[in-house]
């Protein structure tokens, strides 16, 4: 007997427990959406204020942080080594270390992205920096692309071009795309 190998349970299916609204895939954080309401974000911003949570938090960020790195080369042809050369220079040519802090900030909020800020260096394209946004500004549709809310569309965002955003997510139990939250699981001590 051959198995399905078509997905049958994913977000995408109508999922009667996810409430979309014009196929955006609402965040199903319980605090986010249930204790806090639309001062959610502002709650797990505010556990970050708190000196031990920060301290602690900020130990593990700088113990992967301090890791060392390397870009390696996809094989040993030459347009290879040159293409992991290139990348190496233009991650060392900006704070790499603030824009990984950044990004590490989606173990505590679920998610986390960072927008990728590209120039020219008078014959190539290089990355200029890699700025991290605020998590509150982003939602997912049901085939989990991410969009931006804006002024002119604060409920479904506008779709974001490919090669311009870096999105870090922690691993969900429900394969939310918003990922799971360490904040949301510390976040009863700061609403007692």
């Amino acid at each position: 007997m051959k198995p399905n190998v078509k997905e049958i349970a994913s977000i995408q299916r109508d999922n009667i427990f996810y409430g979309y609204i014009n196929g955006i895939v609402p965040n199903i954080d319980k605090i986010l959406t249930h204790e806090a309401g639309w001062r959610g974000y502002d709650l797990f911003d505010d556990m970050l204020t708190e000196s031990h949570v920060w301290s602690v938090f900020q130990t593990r960020l700088l113990a992967v942080i301090g890791r060392e790195w390397a870009v390696t080369p996809a094989s040993d042809r030459r347009a290879d080594k040159k293409a992991a050369e290139f990348v190496t220079n233009c991650l060392l040519n900006i704070d790499f270390d603030s824009a990984r802090q950044a990004i590490l900030l989606g173990l505590f909020y679920g998610f986390k992205v960072a927008e990728i800020l590209w120039d020219y260096d008078g014959s190539n394209v290089v990355i200029k920096d890699i700025v991290g946004r605020a998590c509150r500004r982003f939602v997912f549709d049901v085939q989990g692309r991410l969009r931006l809310l804006t002024p002119e569309n604060m409920f479904d965002g506008e779709l974001l071009p490919d090669r311009k955003f870096v999105l870090f997510r922690n691993p969900s139990i429900d394969g939310s795309y918003y990922g799971s939250s360490l904040a949301s699981n510390g976040c009863w001590l700061t609403i007692l």
